[in-house]
């Protein structure tokens, strides 16, 4: 085998075993946080136990509370205000200069989701690897 024939594949699976190696490492450091978070979803949950159960204590009757406050509201009709008129002017007393009231231009909506260009750059690397670790294994 030549050099020239080597070199390619050579730098191939060192790409790809360093590839791996990353991965592993990443998985590692998000299991740790995924076990972090458990215990710390735990913890609240038992809290939020403790506190329902002292809110029983203190009052007994607070579901009943809850229950009524639950129920939807139907809002009374609102009449609309009546007009008020212009105070009359003063004489003597000159009025203050009214500004004409300039149009609001309309805000642009924000773009929803991601662009391609944005997914693109953000994901190229795992692609990448991937497309590494699916040549190593055919070969």
């Amino acid at each position: 085998m030549d050099f020239d024939e080597f070199f390619p594949w050579a730098v191939l699976v060192i790409a790809a075993f360093l590839l791996s190696l990353k991965a592993q490492l990443n998985t590692r450091r998000i299991r740790t946080q995924l076990v972090d978070m458990s215990e710390q979803f735990d913890r609240l949950d038992q809290r939020v136990g403790r506190l329902a159960t002292r809110l029983d204590e203190i009052a007994p009757g607070a579901d009943e509370a809850v229950a009524e406050a639950e129920q939807p509201v139907v809002p009374e009709p609102i009449e609309p205000p009546e007009p008020v008129s212009a105070p009359a002017p003063v004489e003597g007393v000159a009025e203050p200069p009214v500004a004409p009231e300039e149009p609001v231009a309309p805000q642009p909506a924000a773009a929803p989701g991601k662009g391609w260009e944005q997914i693109l750059v953000e994901h190229w690397l795992v692609w990448l690897g991937g497309a590494a670790m699916a040549l190593g294994g055919a070969f």
